[in-house]
């Protein structure tokens, strides 16, 4: 049986949930609202780096 590789999948799921939430802030932004801009690509940051930091966690287990 093939190990499962727990940090690439936690990694690519944040990183997916990432550039989704930062692609609706830049549609947001072409339609002229830079605040819901400001706050979709932030939260995109954010979980970037939760799903880089859970994954070296996952990776010590």
């Amino acid at each position: 049986m093939s190990r499962v590789n727990i940090q690439a999948i936690v990694l690519g799921a944040h990183g997916l949930v990432a550039v989704v939430l930062v692609g609706f802030g830049v549609l947001a932004a072409a339609s002229g609202d830079l605040i819901q801009f400001a706050l979709l690509t932030a939260i995109g940051v954010m979980v970037g780096l939760l799903g880089r930091s859970v994954s070296r966690l996952a990776n010590q287990l």
